[in-house]
């Protein structure tokens, strides 16, 4: 009966120090990983500080020559863009007389000032075709969708398949893909 109190009291007092001992560990770990956030967090706020730390004014300044032909204004860069842009919608319109010589396949369809893209076609119990209709005077879009039978002015969409549609246009019939082959 005395061994069993005596190992009791063993077993108690070891369970008591193991819990002690990971207790501590666990804070340790904690302790140090809290440390190494706190050191990753500073990294992350100030990343530049870091970087052009090490850099003397004599290599910051030839760093500065080099990157110069790279730096531009940001006023300048919004108006190349919009110069880019403008020359796109320029010329991705089509003038009247080519509009009605538009005839077999297709990318895109020219009705006045806008292109109509192909976007989707579902084929459910009453199929339906979704194009993009793009203003080509100031690059505008928006989506619309025809059935069998609708018409744009003159075009009436005449069949709707998989991968494609048909419309008609006087004697003209005109296809456009879903996907172009290359």
């Amino acid at each position: 009966m005395m061994f069993n109190t005596i190992y009791k009291d063993h077993v108690v007092v070891i369970s008591v120090l193991l819990t002690l001992i990971l207790a501590f560990l666990d804070f340790n770990l904690r302790l140090t990983s809290q440390q190494d956030i706190d050191t990753q967090a500073q990294r992350l706020l100030a990343p530049e500080a870091e970087a052009f730390a090490v850099l003397l004014p004599k290599h910051l300044s030839m760093l500065n020559e080099k990157m110069a032909p790279f730096m531009v204004d940001k006023q300048q860069a919004t108006e190349q863009i919009d110069e880019q842009n403008s020359t796109v919608i320029e010329t991705e319109s089509m003038s009247a007389e080519l509009q009605a010589q538009q005839n077999g396949l297709v990318e895109h369809l020219y009705i006045g000032d806008y292109r109509y893209s192909l976007l989707a076609v579902f084929m459910r119990d009453i199929p339906f075709a979704v194009f993009i209709k793009t203003d080509t005077r100031d690059g505008t879009t928006e989506t619309i969708k025809l059935s069998l039978s609708s018409s744009i002015e003159e075009y009436n969409l005449k069949s709707i398949a998989a991968d494609s549609v048909m419309f008609t246009a006087e004697q003209r019939e005109i296809t456009i893909k879903l996907f172009q082959s290359s």
